[in-house]
């Protein structure tokens, strides 16, 4: 039998070579291949948002009327849209559809104006913007001589966009349309303001006197 003082030595240093490979072994080591190198990240990749849905795209016509310039969004015809009132319209086209939107700042209070989204852009002359855009156009106002229609089967805030308001006793107004179609390339760049609400009868379909200002959009 070997003596106690050799047998304790030997016995510790067992031990102690156990307990080395526990700790320096973490759980789970050896079980699966070492990692590989890490994938590079390049670019900006975009941050995750709770929807991808793409926002309507837009168009915009703001400013304050003056009387026309070169270049000018804004301009006003007649002393009914005083110089220095403002107005902003925005186009929105969205899954087939086209909203127009108005909103006016500055002009005579509580006072009744029609509006309509016309063919062209602004100019010296108030006509021309041309007629009302139509996405259905009608085939008997076609043509140099004829500047509206005004058929109720075509002229109409069904067919065409019609943005007629009245404004409040500080001359502020705001008013919109929607429609089930947008409108042709090139088309549909202005929204003309007319002296009076639109009329709706045989004749005078589409009708809302004079033109008093307009605004380039498109």
């Amino acid at each position: 039998m070997k003596p106690l003082h050799t047998i304790v030595p030997t016995t510790l240093a067992a031990l102690a070579l156990t307990l080395t490979a526990c700790v320096g072994a973490p759980e789970g080591a050896g079980d699966e291949p070492a990692p590989g190198p890490t994938e590079e990240v390049t670019g900006n990749p975009t941050p995750a948002t709770e929807s991808q849905v793409p926002e309507p795209t837009g168009e915009l016509g703001s400013g304050e009327f003056a009387p026309y310039a070169e270049g000018a969004t804004a301009v006003t015809y007649d002393e009914r849209v005083p110089e220095g009132s403002s107005a902003e319209a925005k186009v929105n086209d969205d899954g087939g559809k086209t909203t127009v939107s108005l909103s006016v700042k500055g002009f005579e209070p509580e006072s009744e104006y029609g509006s309509h989204v016309h063919v062209a852009a602004c100019g010296s002359d108030p006509d021309d913007a041309g007629p009302h855009y139509q996405d259905q156009q009608d085939p008997a106002a076609q043509g140099e001589d004829v500047v509206a229609s005004t058929d109720p089967a075509y002229a109409n805030p069904k067919n065409e966009i019609w943005l007629d308001f009245t404004t409040d006793a500080q001359g502020n107004a705001d008013v919109e349309s929607t429609v089930d179609w947008q409108f042709r390339e090139g088309e549909g760049r202005s929204v003309v303001i007319h002296a009076t609400h639109t009329g709706m009868q045989e004749g005078e379909a589409g009708e809302a006197g004079d033109r008093l200002a307009c605004i380039t959009i498109r």
